[in-house]
């Protein structure tokens, strides 16, 4: 195909790391080169992200991120005054400069993530098009309300859960949700559970996640008899995310010092090794999360997920079916449903059973397929090439 006939598509990036959000953006990404769209990368570093991104893009610019606007949290209820100066400081470098890279990289532009959203939204000249892929729910307050003004610069938005496209920020702004496929052949040949002995959480280390709890739920069951231990998988992003530098030296002294519990980190490759290590996965973010890819991981392993009645996560599993939804903020709900799946060996093995062929059907991929993300980004750099 001539460059005449081809299209592009310029991306952009707010975080170099490679967790769900950002596996989900490369496998949409493979589905447009596919499409013999040529990608164009905006990333913040030079890490992780960016080196998967070199067989997807034709290239990839670096565009850092100062630290004051790193971090910067979709959960803050607002600015403070004292650190006003040193973010309109950093926006009065990075906005140039990211308004430049825009300008020398074609097509319509792409924003993964709430802080590219936010940038691009200033940075991107009036007349060109920009589509949003959303991961995050944002909560009520000042980010909500910069991010919905924002939104209007997007000319279409993509997400993958009706908790993500039905948010107040985005409820009228007729976002799309599409479906999520992805490969789960790994996970679908791990063998099934014969009693459960190791119970998990995986989550970067933010204490939203909240793995003290699984620890405090592994020590309870213990505490009646039950021999279990605690795995809990998770990048430690304290670099990035500085208030989560306590938090992950107070969760490495737990492991170190509590038998039972074990902390490790993985990467994309290790996830279904990580999985076969776990019987019983605990999905307990104090906050409504988008989708949650590593429950349907779990789920096609034949692994029952116990998770808080929130979010896109409510979207994935068919209570008392699938998995166990509990309530948000009720740890003896979660404890109770633990202990169950704990003691009845037979309900364990159902509920997998159950999880496992759900999982392949609603998520697994399909050769005909052309309704997730991946397919909604070709069809709108084609149409605006």
């Amino acid at each position: 195909m001539s460059d005449l006939g081809r299209s592009d598509l310029t991306v952009v990036f707010s975080s170099d790391a490679l967790g769900g959000s950002e596996l989900f953006n490369l496998e949409f990404l493979d589905i447009v080169r596919e499409a013999e769209i040529r990608i164009h990368a905006l990333v913040p570093g030079d890490g992780p992200l960016a080196r998967a991104l070199e067989p997807l893009a034709v290239n990839i610019a670096t565009i850092p991120i100062p630290a004051a606007l790193v971090s910067m949290s979709r959960f803050q209820p607002g600015i403070e005054p004292s650190r006003l100066p040193r973010r309109a400081c950093a926006l009065g470098s990075y906005l140039p400069r990211l308004a430049r890279a825009l300008g020398r990289s074609p097509g319509p532009v792409c924003s993964f993530g709430f802080r590219s959203q936010l940038a691009v939204a200033a940075a991107l000249r009036p007349r060109r098009r920009g589509i949003w892929v959303v991961h995050e729910v944002v909560p009520t307050g000042a980010p909500a309300r910069l991010w919905r003004a924002a939104s209007r610069r997007a000319g279409r938005i993509v997400t993958y859960s009706l908790c993500a496209a039905s948010q107040p920020a985005l409820r009228d702004r007729g976002a799309e949700v599409r479906a999520v496929r992805f490969d789960l052949s790994r996970y679908c040949a791990i063998a099934d559970v014969k009693r459960v002995r190791t119970i998990g959480l995986v989550g970067d280390l933010v204490e939203i996640k909240n793995h003290l709890l699984a620890v405090e739920l592994a020590r309870r069951l213990r505490a009646v008899g039950e021999d279990v231990s605690v795995l809990l998988v998770g990048r430690d992003v304290s670099s990035s995310v500085p208030r989560a530098r306590e938090y992950a030296e107070r969760l490495r002294q737990i492991a170190a010092k509590t038998p039972g519990v074990e902390l490790v980190s993985t990467t994309p490759e290790g996830m279904p090794e990580i999985i076969g290590q776990i019987d019983v996965l605990l999905h307990l973010s104090s906050v409504p999360e988008s989708f949650g890819r590593v429950c349907v991981e779990a789920m096609a392993a034949g692994r029952p997920v116990i998770a808080y009645d929130h979010g896109g996560v409510s979207e994935l599993i068919d209570d008392a079916r699938t998995g166990f939804l509990r309530p948000p903020g009720e740890p003896e709900a979660v404890f109770a449903a633990l202990l169950a799946i704990v003691r009845d060996d037979k309900l364990c093995a159902e509920i997998g059973r159950s999880a496992r062929a759900q999982a392949t059907e609603r998520f697994g991929q399909r050769p005909d397929a052309r309704d997730t993300i991946g397919h909604a980004l070709v069809e709108f750099a084609t149409a605006n090439r």
